[in-house]
């Protein structure tokens, strides 16, 4: 989907920046300032491809992503018990919305949304972006008496 030279400098990116987003002794600010910096400047590129938006379900489908053990259970069971499911993530929400839909799972997703242009061409992302350093603020809004986060990264702890 992305040309080559967008992955590569991707990669280039993930290699600089990623130290950063794990470096939990650096200020938070400066670590929160550099995770906007390494979101704008990505999803600046991929938005600059010729991506549209009805590639997207072929890309998860040639995808190798794969839910944890028990996770779909878990939604499943909210789903049974009509507990709200609510996903966070730094990553590219149509993706994960193509994910749940095809696993029969309703939830409201908190991410970064590609927007389209009037030929469905990416366009760009829905703003602010969510990174790794402000996922707190995203779901400020909601209101919880129990939560359980699932996550790849030490701050979601923080949520």
């Amino acid at each position: 989907m992305l040309p080559k030279e967008t992955i590569l400098e991707c990669d280039k990116l993930f290699n600089h920046y990623h130290p950063i987003e794990l470096d939990f002794n650096l200020d938070s600010k400066v670590r929160a300032e550099k995770m906007r910096e390494w979101w704008d400047k990505e999803y600046g590129m991929i938005a600059k491809t010729e991506v549209y938006k009805d590639q997207l379900l072929s890309v998860v489908e040639r995808s190798e992503i794969l839910l944890r053990f028990g996770v779909r259970e878990m939604f499943e069971y909210c789903g049974q018990t009509n507990t709200p499911v609510h996903v966070l993530s730094a990553g590219i929400g149509n993706f994960i919305e193509i994910i749940m839909q095809g696993l029969g799972i309703k939830c409201d997703i908190r991410s970064n949304f590609f927007t389209f242009d009037e030929n469905s061409k990416i366009h760009g992302f829905n703003v602010p972006l969510i990174h790794s350093a402000n996922k707190s603020k995203s779901v400020e809004d909601l209101e919880y008496e129990a939560v359980v986060v699932i996550g790849d990264m030490p701050s979601v702890s923080f949520i």
